[in-house]
């Protein structure tokens, strides 16, 4: 892609900038994942979309699916039902299966 779309743009800096309060992004390996997060990021059509990107890069793709998920889900809205349904199955109960979701 040649240009990012301004709402792209902010989707990108309210994620960074609320994920930024808790996790400190200039770690050598933290600038890497982020980065490959965002690239997934912009390269995706659906949350699902850059989350599977995400993964697919290997190294430490929990960390950036769940990076390249938040700034998709700010930027596309809401997480497909399936997934969801598919993660709260699989969490145990005291985690918070049996809670209505909070998204």
């Amino acid at each position: 892609r040649t240009s990012v779309r301004p709402a792209r743009t902010s989707a990108i800096c309210v994620a960074i900038g609320s994920a930024a309060l808790g996790t400190s992004v200039l770690a050598v390996g933290g600038v890497l994942r982020w980065t490959q997060a965002i690239v997934a990021f912009l390269e995706a059509d659906s949350v699902e979309h850059a989350i599977r990107l995400a993964i697919s890069l290997g190294g430490d793709s929990d960390t950036q699916a769940a990076i390249a998920g938040s700034i998709a889900h700010a930027f596309f809205g809401a997480i497909p039902a399936e997934i969801v349904s598919g993660v709260r199955r699989r969490l145990p109960e005291h985690q918070g299966a049996s809670a209505p979701p909070r998204w």
